[in-house]
């Protein structure tokens, strides 16, 4: 994809308000997504309404991969660990992503 044809510096100073969370799931944690998922949606609605806006905007299972992406929608990525902290939930990568 490299960018879709954008400038590399559009890439780097672009204002970015969606994350990326990352992570491995083994098969023996598949069954726990959703509720994982759920917990994160219930933080991140807790941190909205005192103040920090937080959103799930999306989550995908990839099997093939045995790997977990949610896109989320915030200030910056403190406040996406934040969420998922609160959540008891882990991530391997919280990264600034683009709506393309």
């Amino acid at each position: 994809f490299h960018g879709y044809g954008l400038p590399p510096s559009l890439l780097a100073s672009a204002d970015v308000s969606t994350y990326l969370i990352q992570r491995p799931v083994g098969a023996g944690e598949v069954a726990e997504l959703g509720a994982e998922v759920a917990a994160i949606q219930a933080a991140a609605l807790t941190m909205t309404a005192t103040g920090l806006p937080v959103k799930v905007l999306h989550t995908t299972y990839v099997p093939a991969d045995q790997t977990c992406l949610c896109l989320m929608d915030a200030d910056d990525a403190a406040t996406v660990m934040e969420a998922l902290r609160r959540a008891g939930a882990t991530a391997a990568r919280v990264l600034p992503a683009l709506a393309l």
